[in-house]
């Protein structure tokens, strides 16, 4: 038998599955849209009810899509969950887990930092002052204070334009959240709000340099914050 008679064939369910992916990925499906029937996709790739299933389902261990009772499979496009178990499974139990996530995101925060200063558009300079004057606007609640500081620094990564960020920081993001509250306690909202408002003026400012030494700068308070408290 040759080597190319020994090359196995892709499933069909691997098959439908990326293809559901790329689906997701270039926005055919968008998060919150519900996925056609199991019939209708079957028919569109020409296989069974079972493989759009076992497919389906494949999405799903992947966080791309979730199942509401009576409404099917809807799309979340969490594309990171995959890289956020995986963080979060090596870390577990770890002494240090959470520095080693905060030098690892001041490694590519302070990076995205400066293409965003470099490549950021005017709607995604706007999307990044909204969400600043929420945080101030949400006052002394740490809660949705920190789930803006995420949003923030979300932004800042698809104002960088290369997705493959998003894919690492967002899961970071979601991991520190705990931290972000008491950072925000230590420090203060009205630090935090400078902070970050300092950030967005150097990339308004189209200053590559500044921008990243500023989030060099308050990710280093975050981090000697944790470390005051370790």
């Amino acid at each position: 038998m040759s080597i190319l008679q020994n090359i196995k064939r892709p499933k069909l369910t691997d098959t439908v599955a990326e293809r559901l992916t790329a689906a997701i990925r270039d926005g055919e499906f968008k998060p919150g849209d519900k996925l056609p029937t199991e019939q209708e996709l079957g028919e569109r790739f020409g296989v069974s009810r079972n493989v759009v299933r076992e497919a389906t389902n494949e999405l799903r261990s992947r966080g791309l899509v979730k199942t509401r009772q009576g409404s099917g499979s809807v799309v979340t496009g969490e594309f990171h969950k995959p890289v956020r178990n995986v963080i979060a499974d090596l870390l577990s139990g770890r002494v240090g887990a959470e520095g080693k996530l905060l030098e690892l995101r001041r490694v590519l925060e302070v990076h995205i930092a400066e293409l965003a200063a470099q490549r950021a558009t005017p709607a995604q300079i706007g999307e990044m002052e909204t969400i600043l004057a929420d945080f101030d606007a949400a006052g002394g609640n740490l809660r949705r204070c920190a789930e803006l500081d995420v949003a923030f620094h979300q932004a800042l990564a698809r104002a960088a334009h290369n997705e493959l960020f998003g894919v690492v920081v967002d899961p970071l993001n979601e991991l520190l959240v705990p931290t972000r509250r008491r950072a925000l306690e230590r420090s203060g909202i009205e630090t935090a709000s400078t902070t970050h408002r300092g950030i967005l003026a150097a990339i308004k400012a189209r200053n590559p340099a500044l921008a990243a030494q500023r989030m060099a700068d308050h990710i280093d308070r975050t981090l000697e914050t944790w470390r005051k408290r370790t």
